[in-house]
C-alpha cells in the first residue's frame, strides 16, 4: 500500500504524497520500484533523477524469509507516537544536520527484519536486519537509516553478486552514495559507524533530502540574472518562445524538444543540470530548456 503523511513532503524541490516500500530495501517515492539490481545515483544518469532512498538497496528473496514492516507516526497521535517522533527529530539534528529548532510532525519509518539475499541457501550467509526513517515538519525532510553491530550478515546474493547500495536521488535536485555503497563491507555498516559501545543503539546515518524554500528562491534568482547576461544582445523571436516544459520528466516524453549534447558536454552548466532544445528553429534561433 500506499504510505501517506497528513500532507504532501517536500523531497528535492517537488512534494511527495506517497511512499512505497520495496522488499529490494529502497523506499520510492510517489511511484513504485520493482529493481532488485541497485544502481549508485551517479551525476547525469537516470537513476540520479528517480525518487528513491536506498538503506541497503539489494537482491533480497522475500519470498520465505523475513518480514518487511511500516507504519506512519503522526505527531499528536498519542503519547507513543509523540515519543518516537521526537527521538526522530533529535537523531535529525546529530546525524543529517537539521537545525536545533526543527521539530518533527511525521515519521514513516520501514524496517527489513532478518532478510536474506537471493540463493541464499547456496552459502548460508545469515540474514539482515535494518531500517529506514523518513523525518518531516512539513517545510524540511530527512532520512535516517540504523544499523545495529551484528544484524547484518551479507553483501551479495550467490548467483548475482551484485554490491549493495546505500544511499539516495530525490529527483536529480539532491542525491548522495554513502562510502559504505558498493562495498564488500557494506554488511560491516552497523558495526564500523557505531559511536557507542552499546549493541543496541544502532549506528544512524542521516540525509537532509529537502530543499529549503529560502535556498530555493536563492537559486531562481540566480538563475534569472544568469539567464538575462546570457541572453543580452540576442534577437528578439517575432512570434515569442513557447514556454518551456514545466519539468524535466516532462521535456524528456515532449517531441517539440531532443537531449542538449552541447550544453551537457560544454561545461556552461553545473553537473546536475540537464538541459533540452527544441528541434525546429525559429529564425535560425533553438530555444533551450534548462532543469
Amino acid at each position: 500500500p500506499a504510505l501517506k503523511a497528513a500532507t504532501s513532503i517536500p523531497v528535492g524541490s517537488s512534494r511527495i504524497e506517497s511512499v512505497y516500500v520495496s522488499p529490494f530495501g529502497v523506499l520510492s517515492l510517489d511511484r513504485r520500484s520493482y529493481s532488485w539490481y541497485p544502481r549508485r545515483f551517479l551525476p547525469n544518469t537516470y537513476i540520479q533523477h528517480l525518487y528513491l532512498l536506498a538503506p541497503f538497496w539489494s537482491d533480497i528473496d522475500y519470498r520465505e524469509e523475513g518480514t518487511i514492516s511500516y507504519r506512519v507516526y503522526q505527531s499528536g497521535s498519542d503519547l507513543v507516537h509523540d515519543s518516537l517522533i521526537e527521538e526522530a527529530t533529535q537523531l535529525s539534528i546529530t546525524h543529517a544536520g537539521a537545525d536545533t529548532t526543527f521539530t518533527a510532525l511525521a515519521v514513516i519509518v520501514a524496517t527489513w527484519a532478518q532478510v536474506v539475499p537471493w540463493d541464499y541457501e547456496k552459502v548460508n550467509v545469515g540474514v539482515n536486519t535494518f531500517q529506514a526513517a523518513i523525518v518531516t515538519d512539513y517545510e524540511s525532510t530527512f532520512v535516517l537509516y540504523g544499523y545495529k553491530c551484528g544484524e547484518l550478515s551479507w553483501s551479495s546474493s550467490a548467483t548475482y553478486p551484485t554490491l549493495p547500495v546505500i544511499g539516495f536521488g530525490a529527483g536529480g535536485t539532491l542525491s548522495s552514495n554513502h562510502h559504505f555503497s558498493y562495498s564488500e563491507n557494506s554488511h560491516n555498516i552497523g558495526c564500523l559507524l557505531q559511536d557507542t559501545n552499546d549493541a543496541t543503539v544502532p549506528a544512524v546515518v542521516g540525509y537532509q533530502i529537502s530543499v529549503s524554500t529560502a535556498e530555493s528562491n536563492e537559486k531562481c534568482i540566480e538563475w534569472l540574472s544568469n539567464d538575462i547576461k546570457m541572453n543580452s544582445g540576442l534577437p528578439t523571436l517575432p512570434f515569442g518562445a513557447d514556454q518551456c516544459p514545466c519539468v524535466l520528466f516532462q521535456a524528456r516524453r515532449d517531441s517539440r524538444y531532443r537531449f542538449d549534447y552541447v550544453a551537457y558536454y560544454s561545461g556552461i552548466y553545473d553537473q546536475d543540470v540537464i538541459c533540452y532544445v527544441s528541434r525546429f528553429s525559429t529564425n535560425g534561433l533553438h530555444q533551450r530548456c534548462c532543469y
